[in-house]
């Protein structure tokens, strides 16, 4: 099946604007001012945005290379095209599209923030929280559907292969024989119980 996410850039620079005037507003400086004009973006800074904005769609693309059928950018948006197998789990398609326009703000982002020499620290939370994205959209990609086979324990997905062995019940001789726990007569736990569990590939 096609899966396709397009992501307007538009909407990325706006979510970027904000949130950097955001920090910049609530980091507050040594002589009780902020950073709201040193770390906010506006239109000048556009080009450099632009340059970013490219770099994190082509993260994106690499996490997702192996069901790549296309990876377009114009100058209004990017749309990535992919080819998923038959076992995909379509209900996590919002999520992905939500989960691929998080990572792409975030590295936008954090790439400015650098430039503007922002703490090192808070640059690495975002840093990994963005990494935390970024391997999330992976766990999306590669989650499949999985039917439990009809034919239960007996079938081909049984614990081994054909009959299970008969193991029959404990004997007297073997109740007291030397190898029992510990030595001497064991409790009598029964006729063994064999349980097969059921293997999903």
């Amino acid at each position: 099946m096609e899966l396709t996410i397009n992501i307007l850039k538009a909407e990325v620079m706006a979510e970027v604007n904000k949130t950097s005037a955001y920090i910049g507003a609530k980091t507050i400086t040594q002589d009780g001012g902020n950073l709201y004009y040193s770390i906010s973006t506006i239109k000048e800074d556009a080009e450099m945005l632009e340059r970013y904005w490219r770099e994190a769609c082509s993260d994106v693309a690499a996490v997702a290379k192996e069901f790549l059928k296309s990876a377009e950018t114009t100058d209004t948006d990017w749309t990535l095209t992919l080819e998923m197998p038959a076992k995909y789990n379509t209900g996590y398609n919002e999520v992905l599209k939500y989960r691929v326009f998080s990572y792409i703000v975030r590295q936008v982002l954090i790439r400015w923030l650098q430039l503007c020499s922002f703490s090192a620290n808070m640059v690495k939370a975002f840093q990994d929280e963005a990494t935390g994205i970024l391997a999330g959209i992976a766990d999306i990609l590669y989650a499949r559907n999985f039917e439990r086979a009809k034919d239960g324990p007996g079938g081909d997905n049984s614990y081994g292969i054909g009959e299970a062995p008969d193991f029959g019940e404990d004997t007297e001789e073997e109740k007291t024989g030397d190898n029992n726990y510990g030595g001497g007569m064991r409790q009598n736990l029964g006729p063994t119980n064999v349980v097969f569990i059921e293997v999903v590939k």
